[in-house]
Parts: C-alpha cells; sequence; structure tokens
C-alpha cells in the first residue's frame, strides 16, 4: 500500500482491535511509502497498534479514543522523521509511548489524555502554535509515566 496517502476511521470498521502497517522495502521493488495521516480515533476496540520501517511522509498519528497501551516510535522499529502532530486523547489505557533516543525535531503538538472518553477535546486556545515551538497539552492520571515525553520536551 505504497501509494496509500491517509488513513481514516471511515474506512475501517469500528471493532477493529488491532493495526499493523510495515513499510519496510522489499527486496525487489523499493517504493517510499508515501502515508502522511493515520487516524484511528474512535476505533474504541483497538488494543494493538503498530508501525514498522521508514514513513518519511507521516506528519500526523491520532490515535484518540482507542485501546492503545504503548507506542513504539523508536528508531529501531519506525522512522518517521517528520512527524509533526501525535493525538492520543482518551486513551485510558496508555502506559507508554517510547521516543527516538534523539528525540523528535519536528514536532509541534502533542496531545495525551488518559483520563477517559469525556477528556478528548483540547482546549480551544491551544491550537494556535507558535512558530519553531512544541505545544503540549497532557493530562494523565498516574505521574510516573512522565517518562513518556521525547527529549527537549518542557515537562507538563
Amino acid at each position: 500500500c505504497v501509494g496509500l496517502e491517509h488513513l481514516g476511521p471511515e474506512a475501517l470498521p469500528p471493532s477493529l482491535e488491532s493495526f499493523s502497517l510495515d513499510a519496510r522495502p522489499r527486496k525487489d521493488d523499493y517504493k517510499e511509502a508515501k502515508i502522511s495521516h493515520i487516524t484511528l480515533a474512535g476505533c474504541a476496540r483497538l488494543s494493538d497498534f503498530m508501525l514498522r520501517g521508514s514513513l518519511p511522509h507521516l506528519e500526523e498519528l491520532d490515535l484518540s479514543g482507542t485501546r492503545v497501551k504503548t507506542l513504539d516510535l523508536t528508531t529501531q522499529v519506525v522512522q518517521v522523521p517528520y512527524l509533526q502532530r501525535v493525538m492520543l486523547l482518551g486513551c485510558e489505557q496508555l502506559r507508554a509511548i517510547l521516543w527516538p533516543e534523539k528525540g523528535m525535531p519536528q514536532l509541534t503538538l502533542l496531545c495525551i489524555d488518559t483520563r477517559g472518553e469525556e477528556m478528548r477535546r483540547i482546549p480551544p486556545d491551544f491550537q494556535q502554535l507558535k512558530n519553531g515551538h512544541c505545544q503540549a497539552f497532557v493530562a494523565m492520571m498516574d505521574m510516573k509515566f512522565i517518562q513518556m515525553f521525547p527529549k527537549g520536551l518542557p515537562a507538563p
């Protein structure tokens, strides 16, 4: 599916429990994946989520309202050099986000809320991004997950 540019919940069943996208090149035909947005918000049963390989055009990842427990963005698993927006609102089961060792220099928006479904909204004034800065909205029930944040991101 190297030609796929956007993936959203409208194309998937709401009962989806597992999602895996492997963008590693095949030996016989290397083509770069074109996907720029992955939005699985509202797939309430989604608990297993995996990205693999190189996704050089991926700018936005929205897993809001899912049961995902771990999001692995380490470079050993997936390369997302231009990922700008990560949305994890209403993700009550979230326990860990694994970031690349050198951080995410392109990240401009990080929204995490593990408090539950009623908290899936970003404050209205939050959408106004400042050039060159990462905006972070984080609300979680257990502060031991503070290590989830990438290097260079101010602690909440």
